[in-house]
Parts: structure tokens; sequence; C-alpha cells
């Protein structure tokens, strides 16, 4: 198979920095010949290198497109589309007579031509384990009933090659909100909510893809069956839930955005407003499962400190050079722990490392702690805190967006009686050695 390095990927003599959790890595002789060999788009046999590059999203695999048949004619795929009320988009996705199984969800009046019906409403994971009960292939493509995947098979076929890596369980490809006219067509087309981006790799919470959504998503029927399939009790957040269980499994999960699929925007300013108090609602629920995994900021004291002097100082100028000596001690502390690194890489690490705390903390506090942040405005650091937090936010709509999701987090927290949504996680901000020559790097 042929690999492509990722984005942002810095090799530096022999040593390799990137991926997520960001990580340096030394390489051999040997390793710089595969290394070489990636960034020639030459065939790679896999190793415990690549192996590790695959894993920290530093390589990402290019795998060829494979047929939707057997070499005996057996169907490879079946896809479960579960809906309520009729579905948006038609298509066989190349599979024919019998591929597609469409479970109506208690629809009044039913769905004509569904495959499956069900008396009372499931919610999507009970539709889609419904669905799966009836697939006899060795994989199951779930896509929901507004999900416009384009005609043929084409993007089954270009997913389906990932599986050549036993490894991999399920595949997710990007889902864009369809362009449609006015301001929010416009905004859902750059920011929606199932968009993950452009950028490929492995999912695993706390990384940079730490899900997919099961708007369209391609698994290995047995693992899906051998989990339980999705967890029926939860009315959003079950696709999270699903693919966070197929990994702590051992399994891999990937993104492939060169596949690109579209969904359905809400066609109201009322339907666009439920569906982000929905995401919201379902922080609450997944945090008590999965504890700190959900927590609006996962930072170091290091960067949470740098980040809030400007706030915190009198005057700005004196919280902005507090903030520049704290990047830097903590710089020269990172270099002495990983030499391979250098005073200056290391400075420029940990630089980074405190943007992207600053970006998280001024998307908790539109999110998750607006309420308390309007509590406190009489005091001055937080008022300075709203209103970076608002000039981050870059557009009036993606501060409402944000707004209407901490709704639902709020909402979902008063439900569940915790605030465990409201909690940043501090972790040691000191590099951890993941091998002998491998250090995961945190901010």
């Amino acid at each position: 198979m042929r690999y492509v390095l990722g984005r942002g990927v810095r090799i530096d003599g022999r040593r390799i920095i990137g991926g997520s959790p960001p990580s340096v890595l030394r390489i051999t002789e040997h390793g710089q010949r595969i290394i070489d060999d990636i960034a020639l788009g030459n065939e790679v046999g896999r190793g415990v290198l690549l192996d590790r590059l695959l894993e920290l999203g530093i390589a990402h695999p290019q795998p060829d497109p494979r047929l939707l048949k057997r070499a005996d004619g057996e169907p490879l795929v079946t896809v479960v589309t579960p809906t309520l009320g009729a579905l948006s988009h038609v298509s066989d996705h190349g599979l024919g007579p019998g591929g597609v199984i469409v479970v109506d969800d208690g629809s009044d009046p039913p769905v004509v031509g569904a495959t499956v019906r069900t008396a009372t409403n499931l919610g999507p994971g009970g539709a889609r384990n419904l669905g799966l009960e009836h697939v006899t292939t060795e994989f199951c493509a779930f896509v929901d009933a507004d999900v416009d995947t384009g005609d043929g098979a084409a993007w089954l076929e270009a997913l389906l090659g990932h599986f050549d890596d036993p490894a991999v369980a399920a595949v997710a490809p990007r889902v864009r909100s369809r362009a449609t006219r006015g301001v929010r067509g416009a905004y859902e087309r750059q920011h929606g909510p199932l968009d993950m981006g452009d950028e490929p790799g492995p999912v695993a919470a706390g990384t940079r893809l730490g899900y997919v959504p099961t708007a369209a998503l391609i698994c290995r029927t047995e693992v899906i069956r051998s989990l339980g399939g999705f967890d029926a009790t939860l009315r959003t957040g079950e696709d999270v839930d699903l693919v966070w269980r197929i990994v702590e499994a051992g399994h891999v999960v990937r993104y492939d955005p060169t596949v690109e699929v579209t969904h359905d925007p809400r066609p109201t300013w009322h339907a666009w407003a439920h569906q982000r108090i929905g995401y919201g609602a379902s922080t609450a629920p997944l945090a008590r499962r999965y504890p700190g995994r959900l927590a609006p900021v996962v930072t170091s004291p290091w960067s949470a400190a740098a980040c809030l002097a400007p706030l915190a100082a009198r005057r700005l100028s004196l919280g902005v050079a507090i903030s520049a000596g704290l990047v830097g001690l903590a710089g020269q502390r990172l270099s002495r722990r990983v030499p391979e690194l250098g005073r200056a890489t290391s400075i420029r690490t940990v630089a980074l490392g405190t943007a992207r705390t600053a970006d998280a903390i001024a998307r908790a506090t539109r999110r998750a702690w607006w309420p308390l942040v309007i509590i406190g405005v009489p005091w001055r650091p937080v008022r300075r805190l709203a209103v970076v937090a608002l000039v981050a936010a870059r557009s009036p709509l993606a501060a409402l967006d944000d707004l209407m999701h901490g709704i639902g987090v709020w909402k979902g927290m008063l439900a569940e009686r915790s605030v465990a949504s409201l909690l940043p996680r501090f972790v040691s901000g000191r590099p951890e050695r993941h091998t002998t020559s491998t250090y995961h790097l945190t901010p």
C-alpha cells in the first residue's frame, strides 16, 4: 500500500515531529529509507515503524478501491438506513435489490417500501440495530436518510480499500452540509456539525479526531455485533459511544476525507437550534460513561497559566510578558527532557500548544461556561475572557452556534445531575515516553 505523511509533519534529521497527540520519533537509517519511500509515493510494507506512524496520525494510508462483490459474486456490503418519515435521498449504492435495508422507525404514515418497520420509535441507535439484525454480509454501511452519497458505489468502493488492513474495523467519509442559499446555508457548508475537516487520520478520544459521526460509516459486521451494536438508550451521542467502544476493543477506526458525502441542513432556524441543543445535551451522559473525555479543556498547568496571565494582570502588557516568559520556561524544560527536540523547536512546540489551549478556553467559554461568565462579568478578568471568547468566534453565527450547544450542555448536565461537562482536565505537561524511540507531548 502507499501512504502519505500528514499535514504539518516535520522531519529534522533523524527526528519526526507531528501527529496527534503531538509526538517525537527517533528513527534509524532504515527508518529514514521508509520515510523517503512514503514521501516519494512508493509502496511500503507494514512494519513496526509504519504501524507507529499510522497509530499517531503521522502517516495516512492511500488504499486502492475494492469491488463490492467477492470473486464468487457474493456481495460484501449491506447498507442500513434508518428513517422517520420519507427518505430524503434514495439510492441502491450500486448494490442492487436487497442491498439496502430501510428501517422505518415508527413513521406515521408508514414509509412505502421500507424493509423493516417498528411500531414505536426506537431512536437512531435502536433502528440501526434492528437493521443490523438483517445483515448477512461481511461489511455493513450505516447511512442516514438525509445523506446523499452520490450515484453508484464509488464511495463504498473507495472506503472498502481501508479494510485491507485487518486492524481496521470502521471507516468514515467526510460528511459536509449540502450547499444551500442564505447566511445559514453558507455557514453550514463551511462549519457543518458533522464535518470533521479535510485531514485524514485514526480516530481516538483525546486526539485531533476524537470521534466520527455515523451519518455515513462502514463497519466490519461481526465487530459491531460483538460489541452489541449501538446503545439504544442514547438518543444523541450514540455514534460517539460506538466509535469509542470500537477503539477500546483494540480495533482501528479511520477517517478518510478524500471520500465526501453530503447531508441536508436543517430547513429552519428553529430546527437548526434544536439540532445544536440536542448535540450539546449528549455531552453529560457521555461524560458520565467516560470520565475526563468530555472535559471542555484539557491542558497542562503551564499552558493554562500562560493563557490566563493576560486576563488576570492589571496591565495587559504585563500579562503578555508573563505569558511569554512562561512559554519560554516551559520550552526550556521540554528541551531538557527531550534533547532530540532542541531548544527552538521545544519553545515553538509549547507556543503552539498554548495557542491551542487558548482556543479551547475561548470555545469552552462560549459553550460550557457562559452562564458562569454572565455571573462573573463584574470581575475584570471575566470581562476580558468574555470579550476574547466572542472575538475568537469570528462570526455572530458561530457564537450563536456555540450558545445553542451550550444550552444543550446545561440541559444534559441538569438531567444527569453532574457538573463533569464543565470541569477542565489538567495533565502534567511532561513528555510521556511511549516507547524507547517515541515521546508524546502535551500542551
